[in-house]
């Protein structure tokens, strides 16, 4: 219960034990005297605000993780004050870790304009740590790490270290207070036949079934960690 401090006068005394519309009132050391005296009322705390917000519908734009640490974002945040937009999507994982306080700070202001946010998190397409996991990587025949025809780096899903450090990432974006997270790339690179890449004899028949048991794992790991979060793909 909170507190709140009224000032009472002789005049209003009489009505101090009659039922007040936020309670009862508690009086102590009241006299019949000119000088006001301050009187301690028991009111209903406020109600905690909850930790996401939920929107429906959602009308969103998309930022990337450049435009979120440039000027460019005012201008997305001027569009949704002026329209009907009313969700962000911002780009925090793709290769490599985006999140800092510039993040943190843009999340805490769109809440405050009751803007919803969804970090877009990129998983197995992530090349960010071939030099200090490469054992995380595909390989090709001759042991050096394998790209697709873009160059990209693939982590390899069948690795369970990869899935705690996108798991570690993903309550990372939860921290910087982001309503929803949206996962894209939970997937195997498309392999071409003449791929020159190292894969397990079971590999077609494995690869739905290591999919589906990540993401059990990454759904239950994250709602253990806050039951309230929306995960998406």
């Amino acid at each position: 219960m909170g507190v709140l401090n009224f000032i009472v006068t002789a005049s209003l005394i009489g009505n101090l034990l009659n039922p007040f519309s936020q309670g009862w009132l508690f009086v102590k050391n009241i006299f019949f005297h000119p000088t006001p005296l301050a009187v301690k009322i028991s009111t209903p705390a406020a109600k905690a605000q909850p930790r996401h917000m939920k929107i429906n519908p959602q009308y969103g734009v998309y930022s990337t993780a450049w435009t979120a640490r440039s000027k460019k974002i005012r201008d997305l945040i001027r569009v949704a004050d002026e329209t009907e937009i009313n969700t962000v999507v911002i780009d925090v994982k793709e290769d490599g870790d985006y999140l800092d306080d510039n993040v943190k700070n843009l999340v805490g202001e769109l809440r405050n304009k009751n803007i919803y946010t969804v970090a877009r998190i990129v998983l197995f397409k992530d090349g960010s740590q071939t030099k200090i996991h490469p054992d995380w990587y595909f390989k090709k025949s001759n042991g050096s790490l394998w790209a697709d025809n873009r160059g990209w780096r693939w982590l390899d899903p069948a690795n369970k270290e990869t899935w705690d450090y996108n798991v570690e990432l993903a309550k990372k974006a939860i921290d910087h207070g982001f309503d929803e997270l949206n996962f894209d790339y939970i997937r195997f690179p498309a392999f071409k036949k003449d791929d020159d890449v190292n894969l397990p004899p079971d590999f077609a028949s494995a690869k739905i079934k290591t999919i589906n048991e990540f993401a059990r794992f990454l759904t239950s790991e994250l709602k253990k960690y806050d039951p309230e979060i929306t995960l998406s793909v």
